[in-house]
């Protein structure tokens, strides 16, 4: 069995499409696997000019949102992935607030035993604010669990815009005593599983494309376990 071909995978997503931009080749070689997108939930109210609004054209926080779950579900069909999302609220809906870490970690507890994950991969947690916030409460996991068997992945593709945010977070983990070695990706598979299962995400596929540009295209599965 290679590295990161396990049985019983659950894989933590912060946002709706974050799996499929940094695990789609993982999560296609995995039998059964289940992404769980924390930062999966709305509000009841219109908010306008912020990232779901203007990508969805929907001012209404959940037609917004139901938008990108439909797109979602649609990917993890692709992907032969199971999807479970957590009501939790991204940056844009918290009015300069934070997610609380403790929370997403009791509930992420929960899912898990519910699973009966033995084998789930975490985002390292870098540069977005959000990734920052859902990266720290996976740790709270790692600290917690001692069941499954922990591989963290790039979130990507900031790791590939910022390859210093990833060595600053190795090296942060390493001070909380959480010592990362990396570890090879699966293949060989089509290695354009992650552009097909990102274009499911049609409202999002331009939008981040055109951010990223070359670094979009240039972004690699990577992958740590723990040492």
């Amino acid at each position: 069995m290679k590295s990161t071909e396990t049985p019983h995978a659950v894989f933590i997503s912060t946002h709706l499409d974050d799996v499929a931009l940094s695990c789609s080749r993982c999560v296609q070689n995995n039998r059964a696997p289940t992404v769980v997108t924390v930062l999966a939930g709305a509000p009841d109210a219109l908010v306008t000019n912020e990232w779901n609004s203007r990508t969805t054209g929907k001012d209404y926080a959940p037609d917004a949102i139901g938008v990108r779950l439909e797109e979602d579900a649609a990917a993890m069909r692709l992907l032969g992935a199971k999807a479970i999302w957590l009501g939790f609220l991204d940056k844009t809906y918290m009015s300069g607030e934070r997610q609380d870490e403790e929370a997403i970690a009791d509930e992420l507890v929960a899912v898990l035993a519910a699973q009966k994950a033995e084998t789930v991969f975490v985002p390292l947690g870098i540069v977005d604010s959000d990734h920052v916030t859902v990266g720290r409460a996976c740790i709270k996991l790692v600290m917690r669990l001692d069941g499954p068997r922990f591989l963290f992945y790039t979130d990507q593709p900031y790791g590939t815009v910022s390859p210093k945010s990833v060595a600053a977070r190795l090296s942060e983990l390493h001070d909380l005593g959480v010592n990362l070695q990396e570890v090879p990706s699966v293949g060989p598979v089509d290695d354009g599983i992650r552009d097909v299962a990102f274009r499911c995400y049609a409202t999002q596929y331009g939008p981040i494309t055109d951010e990223f540009g070359p670094s979009y295209d240039a972004s690699k599965e990577q992958y740590w376990q723990i040492s």
